[in-house]
């Protein structure tokens, strides 16, 4: 497992490389509003989703259960999202979080890359946790 001290010098790497080649064109805010499914489509009722709301609230959730609520915030194109959710949200990944020293309090970083009007392939920072997933905006 990548420490979060590596994660956040490797997304720091992997966002200033991307920043020049697969975003010409800045993400504004307004870009991330509305209702996003997760590594899947929007017809599927058990999937991964969030709700970024343009008060700067959002909702994440799984299987159509609200899991976690929080403040979200975009600057350099970087979606950020502070969340508070009971750590049994997470049950199933726990292991990836037991270094999280602020139970119950998540961050979770998005920079989209390849970006397109309704969706996009986003670098995530999430705990411990980096990866990519791909985003899909549902209407």
């Amino acid at each position: 497992m990548i420490s979060a001290k590596h994660c956040s010098i490797a997304l720091g790497v992997v966002l200033s490389g991307l920043a020049t080649t697969s975003l010409a064109t800045p993400v504004a805010a307004e870009y991330f509003e509305g209702r996003w499914v997760i590594n899947s489509d929007c017809k599927n009722a058990d999937a991964e989703y969030v709700l970024v709301r343009d008060n700067g609230t959002f909702e994440y959730g799984r299987r159509s259960t609200a899991e976690a609520v929080g403040f979200w915030a975009s600057g350099d194109s970087v979606l950020a999202m502070e969340m508070l959710a009971a750590p049994a949200s997470f049950a199933d990944i726990e292991a990836d979080l037991a270094n999280n020293t602020t139970r119950g309090v998540y961050t979770m970083q998005v920079m989209p890359i390849d970006h397109e009007k309704d969706s996009f392939k986003g670098v995530v920072s999430f705990g411990d946790d980096m990866g990519m997933n791909s985003w899909t905006r549902c209407k």
